[in-house]
């Protein structure tokens, strides 16, 4: 998988437990909700970054025409959870072996 994209972000509550993930606000604004789904709402603008720890949900919650360049460090291959009980065991052994740096 590329280590970096430009696109939105998906409109559901998701999360990656395998990389952090930095996100750059290149157009437009929206509000997305981080540490769904009793998280916090915060307005992002073009020129905004946000940098995701791995396990932490996101999801758009409100845009017009919003992009963003995401990116994972270190080239490391991402994941695309949305919380299923069934995959706890997976993802809290994922999250271990993210490095801190």
């Amino acid at each position: 998988m590329a280590d970096s994209w430009v696109n939105g972000i998906y409109a559901f509550e998701h999360f990656h437990s395998t990389t952090h993930e930095v996100l750059a606000v290149v157009s437009s604004e929206a509000k997305v909700r981080l540490g769904c789904p009793l998280g916090t709402g915060l307005e992002l603008m073009a020129g905004d970054i946000i940098v995701l720890p791995a396990g932490i949900s996101h999801a758009r919650i409100a845009s017009l025409e919003f992009f963003v360049v995401g990116a994972y460090p270190e080239g490391r291959s991402w994941d695309l959870r949305r919380g299923d009980l069934s995959e706890l065991a997976i993802i809290l052994e994922n999250l271990r072996h993210v490095p801190f740096t």
